[in-house]
């Protein structure tokens, strides 16, 4: 039952890329809908066609009792073998659910096929 909104913009110029998106979603899991709101901002650079290097950050917020914004810093290196990407990433993730001190850091790898 849930359900949301999700809106982006991209802007590339050259070997530049940025980007804004604004999601909003509901869920209707449990008796109390909680609607969160989420802002994420990126930027990459195409350092040659191979190896891309972006920085992603992003809040979320919650309609509940959360004391805090979640925030989350991200960076990332992708790399094109051909028909498979690449990439790997680390981030840092801030008052997670609205919980000011909660924290965790994060390691990501992620394979893309593109046929």
């Amino acid at each position: 039952k849930a359900e949301g909104q999700n809106i982006g913009v991209r802007y590339n110029t050259g070997a530049l890329t940025l980007g804004v998106a604004r999601k909003i979603w509901n869920d209707d899991a449990t008796t109390t809908k909680v609607e969160t709101t989420e802002k994420n901002y990126g930027i990459a650079y195409a350092v040659d066609k191979n190896i891309t290097v972006g920085l992603l950050h992003a809040t979320g917020e919650l309609n509940t009792a959360a004391t805090s914004k979640q925030k989350l810093t991200a960076v990332q290196v992708g790399y094109n073998l051909g028909p498979v990407a690449l990439t790997v990433g680390v981030a840092k993730n801030t008052d997670i659910g609205g919980t000011a001190g909660a924290d965790s850091d994060m390691i990501m790898t992620r394979l893309i096929g593109a046929f």
